[in-house]
């Protein structure tokens, strides 16, 4: 079974600074891919405008 990294935090399997730095970095992928589907949603109203 699969545990969330604040399950993990709270039963004590992970440190503090474990916590944080996963956090961080699901933080950074979470911007990274927010920033590449918007990028990717303009580029489609850029094409459809376009084509009118």
């Amino acid at each position: 079974m699969l545990y969330t990294n604040a399950e993990n935090y709270a039963a004590g399997n992970i440190t503090g600074e474990q916590y944080a730095m996963r956090d961080f970095v699901r933080d950074d992928l979470e911007r990274k891919y927010r920033k590449e589907y918007d990028d990717a949603l303009a580029e489609l109203d850029n094409n459809d405008e376009d084509d009118d």
